[in-house]
């Protein structure tokens, strides 16, 4: 039987959702308690995979088991051995066939609050952002990433892509508030994403808020779809995968 689980996690404490030896991964903790509860090894496949410091609201993965058990017995079991910062939040039957890495689309949200020191409670949750942040310029601008690009110039180095080209649906800058702290959350909808492709374009947006990069700028890269020696990745603590779509 194959089981889809939905979890989410604050990964402020993981380095990241891959498995890695002799380093604590939001992975290795999942399998962990899978072998706690079905008293041997059982490998999941994720529906993304989350860099160090990275938090999910909605990761899926899936795993294969020959035991079978009620669903709400796998995610009540599951939390009884995950630790207090990552949790399933459901889990349920698929077909043989399913595979969580097949996904229609996936969204990524970035958060970033306007403040002159930093906020203890938004600590590892939010980038804190001058004040003097053009918010105007950064929204106005966003939209242009809409669309097939060649994101090439928003991929970092050491990916593995095949093809650096992708369709993003969403792409929006709104105000929100974060422990009483005015805010921006960028959020960004596409049916793929490159090396820290949302970090990328989370200080890409920054700089134009900065009024170091002009929209034209950002508009000239997207259509030419070469590297770009000036591209910076915004850190990971903002960052939270929020859903995946089948």
């Amino acid at each position: 039987m194959r089981i889809l689980l939905t979890l989410s996690y604050d990964g402020s404490a993981y380095r990241g959702w891959q498995r890695q030896k002799n380093l604590d991964t939001v992975q290795g903790r999942v399998e962990a308690a899978l072998k706690s509860l079905y008293g041997t090894d059982v490998a999941v496949t994720p529906g993304g995979r989350t860099d160090k410091g990275v938090h999910a609201y909605a990761q899926t993965a899936h795993f294969d088991c020959e035991k079978l058990l009620p669903e709400k017995n796998i995610v009540s079991g599951l939390n009884y051995f995950l630790p207090p910062d990552v949790a399933v939040l459901s889990a349920c039957a698929v077909a043989p066939d399913f595979s969580a890495r097949r996904s229609k689309q996936k969204t990524y949200l970035y958060d970033m609050y306007f403040a002159d020191a930093d906020f203890p409670l938004l600590r590892n949750r939010a980038l804190r952002i001058s004040r003097n942040t053009d918010a105007a310029a950064m929204k106005a601008a966003a939209p242009l990433l809409c669309g097939e690009h060649d994101f090439k110039p928003f991929r970092a180095l050491g990916s593995s892509a095949k093809t650096t080209v992708r369709t993003v649906y969403e792409c929006a800058l709104s105000d929100v508030e974060l422990c009483s702290q005015k805010a921006l959350r960028l959020t960004i909808t596409a049916n793929g994403f490159l090396y820290k492709m949302v970090r990328i374009v989370a200080a890409t947006l920054l700089k134009i808020g900065s009024g170091s990069l002009t929209a034209e700028t950002l508009k000239a890269l997207l259509e030419s779809g070469r590297e770009w020696n000036r591209k910076t990745a915004a850190p990971p603590h903002g960052l939270y995968l929020f859903r995946i779509d089948y």
